[in-house]
């Protein structure tokens, strides 16, 4: 507690401050008052210097004590002190622990496995997707995503990823480590799985997503990219799941940091990959129809927009622009410039249907029967007779 005296509005601590506050402002005091003026000052210093190092830490709004030495106030006599435990700092300012940066801590392939899910999210794909499964291989930072309706399907997706890396990699996945989700908690069938295989099965702790930092770090790279390819297209929101997809593919192909600016493409094969057959994603494209079943009347090539990669084919994935049907197809003619969704219509103006005669007498009208060229080609239920896509095909 610091006393003190209170005259003509002001708290005089010595007895020189009164003698200014009176020659300044004309007022004359007692020698009584100056008397307990000097004593009050007394007091005050007196208290001052007898103030602990937690007088101080409070008065300061509990500072670390390291910035308590930069204050421009009379610490000296305190500042030796060695600070005593204070149960308001923690409860204030503690944060959590730092997490060590990303590295690579394996030494071969599918040694350890990180696996996370995504969703839901609030529109569904064409197919009724809302979800996807990540898989990052830790030493090549390869990344595999399917896409899921419900999450339940994540350890079926698991599964099959482990039966994979057998046949073409020769390789046995030693740790799977996935966060504290529901639909891949350590139940009882999950944990006989993985110890009839010999996997050490590893999960985080609850609220505490840096400890699976390498698969939620390439969820952020995945959605980054993804953005850029939905905004560049102008591709509805329900083609979300080829947008990512996509984005798999081009960052399985592009140089890394972590892995001393090569691609995991290469770490996991072993050779470069090709960037000859990119193409930008959501532009105007022709595929090729097939002959067979193909009159002399029929189009050879139908408009599409490119949607990607299919995996397993060397081919281009497509979507016709009338029908909305997906195919694959390596016959294709892109014009990288356009972009159909940008300016496309419900009637698909920018790309009229072929000509239709009616008034050439060189047309004989007995060739206007149904079956005909011309009725054939208005038919919106014919498409081009090209394998379509098998939904179920993993990425």
């Amino acid at each position: 507690m610091v006393v003190g005296k209170e005259a003509y509005g002001l708290y005089l601590l010595d007895s020189e401050l009164v003698k200014q506050v009176e020659l300044n402002a004309g007022y004359f005091f007692d020698n009584n008052m100056l008397s307990s003026i000097s004593e009050s000052s007394v007091l005050c210093n007196q208290a001052s210097k007898s103030l602990d190092f937690v007088t101080w830490h409070g008065r300061v709004g509990h500072i670390p004590y390291q910035r308590m030495r930069l204050l421009g106030i009379n610490l000296n006599g305190v500042m030796h002190e060695t600070p005593s435990l204070c149960d308001i700092c923690p409860r204030a300012r503690q944060q959590r622990l730092p997490f060590p940066l990303s590295t690579i801590s394996t030494t071969s392939r599918f040694e350890l496995v990180h696996v996370d899910t995504w969703g839901p999210y609030h529109t569904k794909t064409r197919v009724g997707h809302r979800f996807f499964l990540t898989i990052v291989d830790d030493f090549t930072r390869a990344t595999w995503t399917h896409l899921m309706t419900t999450k339940d399907e994540a350890m079926g997706l698991i599964t099959s990823f482990m039966q994979m890396t057998k046949t073409p990699f020769n390789a046995v996945i030693k740790v799977l480590r996935s966060d504290n989700a529901l639909e891949l908690r350590a139940s009882r069938t999950t944990l006989n799985f993985f110890h009839s295989h010999g996997i050490l099965y590893q999960t985080s702790c609850v609220q505490t997503p840096q400890r699976n930092g390498i698969v939620e770090r390439k969820h952020k790279h995945l959605l980054e990219v993804y953005r850029a390819l939905l905004f560049q297209s102008h591709l509805p929101l329900k083609y979300w799941g080829e947008c990512v997809l996509t984005a798999t593919y081009l960052i399985n192909r592009l140089p890394s940091t972590v892995l001393h600016n090569k691609t995991p493409f290469e770490m996991l094969y072993g050779q470069k990959s090709s960037y000859e057959h990119l193409r930008v994603y959501g532009c105007l494209c022709y595929m090729s129809t097939c002959k067979h079943g193909r009159d002399k009347f029929q189009p050879s090539a139908i408009p599409c927009v490119f949607l990607g990669y299919p995996n397993g084919k060397k081919a281009y994935k497509v979507m016709t622009l009338d029908t909305h049907k997906f195919y694959f197809s390596r016959d294709v003619i892109f014009h990288e410039d356009i972009f159909p969704f940008s300016t496309v219509k419900s009637d698909h103006s920018m790309f009229p249907p072929p000509p239709v005669f009616h008034d050439d007498t060189s047309l004989d009208s007995s060739a206007l029967t149904p079956g005909s060229p011309v009725d054939h080609m208005e038919d919106p239920a014919i498409s081009p007779t090209l394998p379509v896509e098998n939904e179920s095909t993993p990425h």
